[in-house]
């Protein structure tokens, strides 16, 4: 039972941070889907990062206590795409954070993260 709780109360968090659209000053959103599978899981993330002469990279970050994994893209500042994506085949169970981050020529810029569940 405490077991189904859990999974229900990670379920809620990933679902309560599905919104994709940029608003004013928003820089970067991500979408993960499905935010929660059953293993070997196929996960689709997308970023959707604003347009600006400052951008540099896209990095995608996938961790949990057992796997890791990271990607990066270059982008074209203001004239780069606003959506990014990329797929994960044959994750295996665990509660992972999955982060995006825009970085600048001065560093960062913004991050955004949301947490995934894979069952057994």
């Amino acid at each position: 039972m405490r077991r189904l709780v859990v999974v229900g109360v990670l379920l809620f968090a990933c679902l309560a941070g599905t919104e994709a659209r940029l608003t004013g000053g928003q820089i970067l959103n991500i979408r993960v889907s499905p935010a929660m599978a059953r293993e070997p899981a196929a996960v689709k993330i997308v970023a959707m990062v604003e347009p600006d002469e400052r951008n540099r990279v896209l990095e995608f970050k996938v961790e949990s206590a057992g796997y890791a994994t990271a990607s990066r893209m270059e982008l074209d500042g203001l004239k780069a795409r606003r959506t990014w994506e990329t797929e994960l085949r044959d994750v295996p169970h665990g509660t992972y954070e999955v982060t995006a981050t825009v970085i600048g020529a001065d560093g960062p810029r913004a991050t955004a993260s949301r947490v995934m569940v894979i069952v057994p």
